[in-house]
């Protein structure tokens, strides 16, 4: 993401047709790796769900194993929810920002593919 910024900027400073075929390039890469991102982030957080589960599973068990101490099995299901809640949390900005990440980069794919196609010098 960064070497395709890098290209964009230095194309808009300076156009050339090699310059304007590698920011071209860098940009559709990008978008690719935005994508392949946004699909894996998205199957991590449809996996939340059942990892909460296995974790009521292993409480239920804790319960069973230590029946006498309370403190033990509340404690055990603060840290569920609250690893669930902050994994969630997190998981979705990185969504949004991919997803940001990925608009942009197929912006600029197609603002350096119009451009290339026009008849500009260089």
């Amino acid at each position: 993401f960064v070497i395709s910024g890098s290209l964009s900027i230095i194309t808009e400073k300076k156009s050339t047709k090699p310059l304007v075929q590698s920011s071209l390039a860098a940009n559709f890469l990008s978008s690719l790796s935005a994508l392949v991102g946004f699909i894996l982030l998205s199957i991590n957080l449809a996996l939340l769900g059942p990892a909460l589960w296995k974790c009521d599973l292993n409480k239920e068990e804790l319960l069973l194993e230590q029946q006498n101490s309370y403190h033990s099995f509340y404690q055990n299901e603060m840290n569920c929810l609250v690893a669930n809640d902050v994994l969630a949390g997190i998981l979705s900005m990185m969504l949004i920002f991919t997803v940001l990440e990925f608009c942009l980069a197929v912006l600029m794919a197609v603002i350096w593919w119009k451009w290339f196609h026009s008849d500009f010098p260089g």
